[in-house]
């Protein structure tokens, strides 16, 4: 760690080699300091790394202690490490089994764990024997030393909350009559906020206000906790007043408000929380939206903002001031990071969630891009870049754009995507549009973008049951992204930063230098905006699953041989359909004109065998259907929650009447919006 340390010291290029223990090649940079590169004791500019403060302060002492104390406080399931510990050893699985129940994180595999115990071995703050993890005196002496979280186990529905102070319960009773009338805090900034020493830091600055403070000594006050100059603290001031902890007391002097000062008094996060909550914009929300997804990412928490804009009074949040949001959400035990940039919900969370007045978003149908993004244009509808669609998939746009349907909805994605593919000057717009069209399609995606970011990323399967690819995208007026765009360093950057498997790099067409240097890169997939808005609009008629999407977005395969294969599968699909129409047909058939009982088994009329099934459905679609696609669409039919048919013996009878098997799917597919109704009125 030392020597690493020191190579690094006051900056050094990345991708720089040198000689590592136990690696027979040289390693580069970045690659030895990935799996601490969040511990706090390095920094990145650009392509180069260099120590922090921290670093540097630890490089002079080197006392492996507190470098495991720098790590908890940059990096969860440290120190609570060492606190589960306390009554006992406990194996790494169990070790596992609490991070996952009792701290919310996301982890299936032993890999975090086992990370964290050889870093704390290495600093002999823990031994591992017997199967299990032991606490040595070291580790008892550092752990008298953290501020350790945990979670609230015993508080599962508001009712377990304590009751709100007076003054506090009037700002959440003034939210209930004016959910409007918190401030949007767009410009909310509290550094230093992580963990229970961040609250402490807010909490000190509230206490100075216990009596009246003129300005200079609150704003000496802010610069001692915070250790910012007058700039830094006079935000923290302005971020405070916001948040409704301080108010002036006159032209130069600052007080803590009745809410506030309840707060002090109790000592109880929860009510900073319900404080935070009453007069910031978008604050319990944040956890409402990780109900609803089971997790989301950093970004994906910003993009959903638009949904709680009052109908755009608002606009979407900034990446500065959801950090202090986040911040206090994690302070207080509410959200938990479960690794790989996503947070989820605590119970903790979840019972406070319920416990406030808030907003409701609209529905997820109706946000759209403009609500995402406040710099981008209206839509024009009557664009002409729908033209540059198949011929058998353009016409549909038009028609669709308009509506209020679903297919309305699908034909706007087309054609977002299609018309910010050429608008090269609002890059942003294809950098959301595309976000949102992977989205739509089940290919879980996230904006990003930003200066030495992607613009995103997707997901080949929901969660960590896939690869994660990086999203680059590039829009270009006349049609074709030119050659210099083609830059594989940056590409390989930022698949290194989000520890992505490839690119998926998309825009309206390439030039062909650009195609020969980005399709031969084994780890770059090259998607013309074009493909992904066809895709768009098939999957109304012939939904594809996100694995059977696969060529869209597969890094081995060439630009040109996407749509052939997705042409494939799509035909496909609309074979399985006309299977299932024609049997649907040929069981109706039986059903309406039966042979005798006396020709088969007593268990009634209407039964046929796959053999006649097949003959019967060859002369209903002049066609041979082959065997498995019989027996898949039957599979279908038959299944206990579809029920359109029934099979007993190999034999299969119609349970629904022809003339209403349109009308079960329907039923059948409303069955998930009621349970989403349902699941949102449940908070």
């Amino acid at each position: 760690m030392a020597r690493l340390l020191k190579i690094v010291n006051d900056g050094v290029h990345k991708d720089e080699a040198f000689a590592w223990p136990d690696s027979e090649s040289p390693v580069s940079i970045g690659t030895a300091i990935m799996p601490i590169s969040r511990s706090g004791l390095f920094r990145r500019e650009g392509s180069m790394v260099q120590l922090s403060d921290l670093g540097k302060d630890w490089l002079i002492e080197q006392d492996p202690s507190h470098l495991i104390e720098i790590f908890h406080e940059h990096t969860r399931f440290i120190g609570e490490i060492l606190n589960e510990l306390r009554a006992g050893p406990v194996s790494q699985r169990n070790l596992l089994v609490l991070a996952s129940d009792k701290y919310g994180f996301g982890w299936t595999t032993p890999g975090p764990v086992h990370s964290r115990i050889k870093w704390m071995v290495a600093a002999g703050v823990v031994s591992t024997y017997s199967h299990s993890v032991h606490l040595s005196e070291g580790g008892r002496e550092l752990l008298s030393k953290l501020q350790v979280y945990e979670p609230d186990a015993s508080i599962s529905s508001p009712t377990d909350f304590r009751p709100a102070p007076a003054a506090i319960d009037a700002l959440m009773k003034r939210l209930s009559k004016t959910p409007d009338a918190r401030h949007r805090a767009g410009g909310l900034h509290v550094p230093r906020l992580s963990g229970p020493a961040g609250i402490e830091n807010i909490r000190a600055i509230v206490e100075t206000c216990a009596n009246p403070t003129d300005n200079r000594a609150l704003m000496n006050k802010a610069i001692e906790v915070f250790g910012f100059g007058d700039p830094g603290a006079s935000s923290v001031v302005g971020s405070l007043k916001i948040m409704g902890l301080i108010q002036r007391a006159s032209a130069d002097e600052w007080v803590a408000t009745p809410a506030g000062a309840a707060w002090v008094t109790t000592g109880y996060d929860i009510d900073l929380a319900r404080i935070m909550h009453s007069n910031v914009w978008y604050f319990s929300e944040i956890i409402h939206e990780l109900e609803v997804a089971g997790r989301l990412t950093f970004a994906g928490l910003i993009l959903r903002s638009g949904r709680y804009s009052f109908n755009g009074r608002y606009e979407p949040i900034k990446r500065g001031a959801m950090t202090s949001r986040m911040a206090l959400l994690e302070a207080t035990g509410l959200i938990v990071n479960v690794g790989n940039k996503n947070f989820k919900a605590t119970a903790l969370g979840r019972a406070f969630r319920r416990s406030m007045p808030g907003i409701d978003p609209v529905d997820p149908v109706s946000v759209s891009v403009q609500e995402v993004t406040s710099d981008s244009p209206k839509v024009n509808t009557a664009d002409e870049d729908a033209s540059t669609l198949p011929a058998d998939i353009s016409p549909r746009i038009a028609d669709n754009v308009s509506s209020s349907t679903t297919e309305g909805m699908v034909g706007k994605i087309a054609e977002d995507l299609l018309q910010a593919a050429k608008r090269s000057d609002k890059s942003v717009d294809l950098e959301i549009a595309a976000v949102k069209a992977l989205d739509f399609l089940g290919l879980p995606a996230t904006h990003i973008g930003g200066n030495g970011e992607p613009d995103g990323i997707v997901r080949t399967r929901p969660g960590r049951l896939g690869s994660v690819y990086t999203i680059e995208t590039k829009s270009a007026a006349n049609g074709l992204v030119p050659e210099e765009q083609a830059k594989p360093a940056t590409l390989a950057d930022h698949r290194e930063q989000h520890d992505a498997a490839a690119t998926v790099y998309i825009g309206p067409g390439f030039e062909r230098r650009l195609l020969d240097v980005l399709d031969g890169d084994a780890r770059v997939a090259v998607v013309s905006t074009t493909l992904i808005a066809e895709a768009v609009m098939r999957q109304a008629d012939t939904p594809l699953t996100a694995e059977q999407l696969e060529p869209l977005i597969d890094p081995s395969l060439r630009e040109a041989d996407r749509r052939d294969q997705l042409k494939e599968r799509w035909k496909t699909k609309e074979e399985w359909a006309l299977a299932m129409r024609g049997l649907v047909e040929v069981l109706s058939r039986e059903a309406e004109s039966p042979l005798s009982d006396d020709e088969f088994s007593p268990s009634g009329v209407g039964w046929l065998d796959i053999t006649s099934m097949r003959r019967s459905l060859r002369d209903v679609l002049n066609r041979e259907i082959p065997r498995e696609t019989v027996m898949e669409v039957l599979d279908f039919l038959t299944s206990p929650q579809v029920s359109v048919a029934e099979m007993i013996d190999g034999r299969y009878r119609l349970r629904v009447a022809s003339e209403a098997v349109a009308r079960h799917f329907d039923y059948l597919g409303r069955r998930w919006q009621v349970g989403e109704r349902l699941y949102r009125l449940k908070a």
